[in-house]
Order: structure tokens, then C-alpha cells, then sequence
């Protein structure tokens, strides 16, 4: 019995250490169930989030095409009606730029893609990696470079808009205000992405994303760039001629629409020709800008400035506050570059032409690299009256050919003969109740230097086939005769005031007066240009260690420090 007694009472102990171990275990279970039930409730809250912000995206891309829609549709049967303001004629594509083109890009292809990546925020992160990749948002680069035009179209207008003013102030703005927002919804899935992951997957769920995040900030970084382009005051004085566009029609179709151009005006180049318009719509994709202190050879003095860089063409500029003075362009024909002691040199065609240095910056090295490899032999860099030094240049070449280096020079020559004898003529022919004495002797100095040219031609011809004697001719030249003709011509020269007048003929055998007044001085550049290709092309050979006359070499060297 008491046996027993004992017994009981440690079975009822352990049964009693039992049941509170029991409550301890099921207490916990139940605890994990509720912490697991609150994390499935957490988790589907930001999950739902997510896919709300990925509603919001589609949504306010729906919107946004039919905002595009809706402008175009106002704004179209206005430009179509019979009778317009003479300075909204033809304007349609300044008006509207590309903005036709968005819309369709977003309503055929954007839309559609976003729609089938099923509310997966790392396939809608690729769909914007993809798109961007293939330049498809280019059309907004576009359109920022054209949007100032556009808005001094609208200004100039207003009272022709006035019936829904809202309208003409947002719809313009909504390609702009479209990159930001897509840059805040990269934000966004971020975010909520970061709350539904751990730290170790975080990264990785979110890579994509932040690559589209950081496109979409390139890219609007270029539109920003290319709306800066308008603050280059030389591209400013295009926008009063968009007004100037009168034709004997009421209303217009699409053929008879202005082609959409953004003109840049080159001033204060040494050289006229580098003076001629550049349609910045033909230079191929603008691609970047980048910034940097240089020294300006043509200007003497270091600036920060800032390259405007285009598929076909830089622009360097220099920043003064708020805008963008035009200082120098090179095309992708004709720049290049070389290093010294931590420096880079831009120059154009040869080395101490329009020459800019810096320190050395390995972008715009790359850059300059990549647009010579990009050069195709049928681009043209300018359309000029007379390209004298067309023929000049065709003799840079990688294989060089002295001969035919010395047949350009003569082609050149004779091409500048005939076009200086013609502009003589035209501009300084005197009648015989003509007395003013400078202009006579300006007339007799540039018959001189005529001669002087035609001498020149006489001798390259006759020894074409003798560099050598075309140095020691040249030497002549340089120390002898140049000399005293150009000092005579640089005396008398002032009498063209009297000629300015005169109406220049619509034919291509005479220049402006500037550029007939020029086109001597620009000759010894042509010269100068001929002997100094020559100089680098015997150095290249000696260098090689290819048989050569090294006499030669020194005979072309002298000449050209002479010129």
C-alpha cells in the first residue's frame, strides 16, 4: 500500500512535469504560427503593394498615350484649317516635331510589352533595358533639341490657341515630364522589392532594376543636353527665321510642311568656309556632352567648355552662365588628336589647325576614337561655293603617293587661278569716271598677285615630278616674292570698303566679298597644309626605316617653317 502510495505520487510528478513542458511546447508552436501567420499577412501587404505600383505604371502609361492622342488630334485640325497666321504656315513639324512618332512608338510597341511581362517587376526592368538599348526612346533626344523652336512658335501665337489654353501649356511638356516618372517607378519597385527579400537575395531580385534605373537617368540626362543645345546663342538667330516661311497658298497638306532643322551659325572662323549654317538634325545621333577646361589656340587663352557631341560632328563651346558661346567644330571627316606629356591636342586635319588642348581626359579621347572609326567615305563635311582645298586634302592618305600628292596641289592651283582671275574681274572693274586712287591701286596690287599665282601655277606644272625643285621654287617664293606682293596687298586692301556694295551674283563662280578679299591670305593656309601633310607623310617613311633621300625631307621641312 504505501508502495503503491509512493508510486502514484511520482507518476502524478511526472505527469505534472509532463503537462508543463507540453503547455510550454504548444504555447510555442502557437506562437510561431501566429509570428508565420503575421509574416504571410506582412508579406502579402507588400506583395500587393508592389503590384499596385505595377498597375500604376500601366495605368499612367495608358494615360499618358491617350494625353498624346488627345493633343495631337487639337492641335492638327488647327494647323489644317484654311486660313492661318502667315507665321504658322508649313510649321507643322516644327510645331509638333516628333511627337507623332512617340505616340506611336508607346501605343504600338512600349504599351504592349510592358503588358506581357505579367506584373513581373524584373521582366518590366528588362523591357526598359531593352528598349533603351535599341535607341527606340531616341525620340525623345529629338524632340527636346527642337523643343525651344517649338515654344517660340507657340508664344508667337498664343492668340491663335486661345480657345483652350490649357491644352498648348501641357501637352508640349508631357514627352518631358515622362522620363522622370518612369525613373521614379524604378525607385518605387526598388523599395518594395527590398521589403520582400532578404538581404542575400536583394540584390540579385533587384539588379535589373537598378540597371533601368540608371538608363532611364542617362537617357534623361541626354534630353536634358539636348535641350541645352538651344542655349548656344548661334543656334538662337534660327529661331527668327521660322517665322519667315510665306507661301501664295491657304492651308497646306503634309508635302508642303517645312523639313524640321535646327541651324547652327558658325561665326568668327579664320577660315569662311567654317562660317557655312550646319543643319544639327544631319549630324547623325547627339550622343553626349562632356565638360572640361581647354586652351583655345585661335582664342589664346584657356576656357571650361563644353563638346556637344554628335555622330558626325563635335561643337565646343564655352560656358558663360547660363549659355553655351560657340567656339570651334570639328566633323568626323576631319578631327584628330594626339597626346604629349599628359596632354590631349584636338585639331583638324593637321596638327596647329584650330588647334585645342587639355589635360589629358580619357573620354574624350574614346570619343574622339570612336567617331573616326565611324567615318564613311561618302559624307561631305561642308557644302561650300569653292572648296579650293578640296584637292589639297584628297592627298591624305595612309598610302602615301607623292605624286599624286603633287598632281592635287596642281589641280588645286589651277582651280584657284580661274576662280581669283573671275572675282577680279567682277568685283574690280573700273569705268572710266571711276577716280579713286586706292581702289585703282588695289585693283593694280591684286592683277599683281595674279601674276604672281599664275607664275606659281607655271612652275608646279612644269615640275611635278620634282619635289625638289618645288622646294627650292617655294623657298624663292616665301622669302622673295610673298613677301613684298602680300605686304602690298595687306596696304591696299582697305580700298574693298568702296566694293562692298556690290550685289553678288547668284552663280558659283564668284564669292561673297569677304571671301574674294580672303582668298589669297587663305591660299598660303593651302600652302602651308601641302607641305606640312608632306613633311609628316616622308617623316612616317624615314621613321619605318624604308630606303629614303633624307635631303628631301630637310628641303620640305624648311619650306614649310618658312611658310
Amino acid at each position: 500500500s504505501s508502495t503503491s502510495g509512493s508510486c502514484s505520487a511520482e507518476t502524478e510528478e511526472q505527469w505534472s512535469d509532463f503537462s508543463s513542458d507540453s503547455e510550454s511546447y504548444y504555447d510555442a508552436v502557437a506562437f510561431d504560427v501566429m509570428d508565420s501567420n503575421d509574416s504571410l499577412a506582412k508579406y502579402e501587404r507588400q506583395n500587393s503593394t508592389l503590384k499596385n505600383a505595377v498597375a500604376e505604371l500601366l495605368e499612367k502609361e495608358q494615360n499618358y498615350i491617350d494625353g498624346l492622342m488627345n493633343g495631337i488630334l487639337y492641335f492638327i485640325p488647327l494647323l489644317e484649317r484654311a486660313i492661318l497666321p502667315e507665321g504658322l504656315r508649313g510649321q507643322r513639324n516644327n510645331l509638333l516635331t516628333n511627337i507623332e512618332e512617340i505616340h506611336k512608338f508607346h501605343q504600338d510597341e512600349f504599351l504592349p510589352a510592358l503588358q506581357s511581362c505579367n506584373e513581373n517587376v524584373d521582366q518590366i526592368a528588362e523591357c526598359f533595358i531593352r528598349f533603351i538599348d535599341s535607341d527606340k526612346f531616341y525620340c525623345y533626344v529629338k524632340y527636346a533639341m527642337n523643343r525651344r523652336k517649338a515654344d517660340t512658335i507657340f508664344e508667337r501665337h498664343r492668340q491663335y490657341f486661345t480657345q483652350n489654353q490649357m491644352v498648348m501649356q501641357s501637352f508640349p511638356l508631357l514627352p518631358i515630364q515622362q522620363l522622370p516618372r518612369y525613373k521614379l517607378f524604378m525607385e518605387k519597385f526598388i523599395k518594395e522589392t527590398l521589403k520582400l527579400e532578404d538581404d542575400i537575395n536583394a540584390a540579385s531580385k533587384t539588379s535589373s532594376i537598378h540597371k533601368a534605373h540608371e538608363m532611364i537617368s542617362q537617357l534623361n540626362d541626354l534630353v536634358n543636353a539636348a535641350v541645352s543645345i538651344c542655349h548656344i546663342p548661334e543656334c538662337e538667330s534660327e529661331f527668327v527665321a521660322t517665322t519667315s516661311f510665306s507661301q501664295s497658298y491657304s492651308g497646306f497638306n503634309r508635302e508642303n510642311d517645312q523639313a524640321s532643322v535646327l541651324i547652327l551659325k558658325p561665326e568668327s572662323n579664320k577660315q569662311s568656309s567654317r562660317n557655312n549654317p550646319i543643319d544639327l538634325f544631319a549630324q547623325g545621333k547627339f550622343t553626349q556632352v562632356l565638360e572640361t577646361d581647354i586652351y583655345d589656340t585661335a582664342h589664346y587663352r584657356w576656357y571650361k567648355a563644353r563638346f556637344f557631341v554628335f555622330e558626325k560632328l563635335i561643337i565646343y563651346t564655352e560656358i558663360v552662365k547660363d549659355t553655351f558661346p560657340y567656339r570651334g567644330h570639328y566633323f568626323d571627316s576631319e578631327i584628330n588628336h594626339w597626346t604629349d606629356h599628359k596632354k590631349l591636342h584636338l585639331f583638324c586635319l593637321q596638327r596647329g589647325t584650330q588647334e585645342i588642348q587639355m589635360h589629358y581626359n580619357k573620354s574624350i579621347e574614346a570619343t574622339v576614337t570612336a567617331i573616326r572609326q565611324r567615318v564613311t567615305p561618302q559624307f561631305s563635311p561642308e557644302s561650300e561655293i569653292v572648296k579650293l582645298s578640296k584637292p589639297i586634302q584628297a592627298m591624305i592618305k595612309p598610302d602615301f603617293d607623292m605624286e599624286n600628292s603633287i598632281t592635287a596641289m596642281v589641280n588645286s592651283q589651277i582651280q584657284f587661278v580661274k576662280t581669283f582671275r573671275e572675282n577680279v574681274d567682277f568685283y574690280l572693274e573700273i569705268d572710266a569716271n571711276f577716280q579713286v586712287t586706292h581702289f585703282r591701286k588695289f585693283r593694280e596690287v591684286c592683277l599683281n598677285m595674279l601674276q604672281q599665282h599664275e607664275r606659281v601655277l607655271s612652275d608646279l606644272s612644269s615640275n611635278a615630278k620634282n619635289m625638289s625643285k618645288i622646294c627650292t621654287m617655294f623657298l624663292q617664293y616665301v622669302k622673295v616674292d610673298f613677301p613684298c606682293i602680300y605686304g602690298e596687298y595687306l596696304k591696299t586692301v582697305y580700298a574693298g570698303k568702296f566694293i562692298r556694295n556690290r550685289i553678288t551674283p547668284n552663280t558659283v563662280n564668284f564669292l561673297t566679298i569677304d571671301d574674294f578679299l580672303y582668298l589669297c591670305i587663305d591660299r598660303l593656309d593651302d600652302y602651308t597644309l601641302f607641305f606640312t601633310t608632306m613633311t609628316e607623310n616622308l617623316s612616317d617613311i624615314i621613321t619605318k626605316n624604308v630606303l629614303f633621300d633624307k635631303t628631301l625631307f630637310q628641303q620640305v621641312a624648311i619650306v614649310q617653317v618658312q611658310l
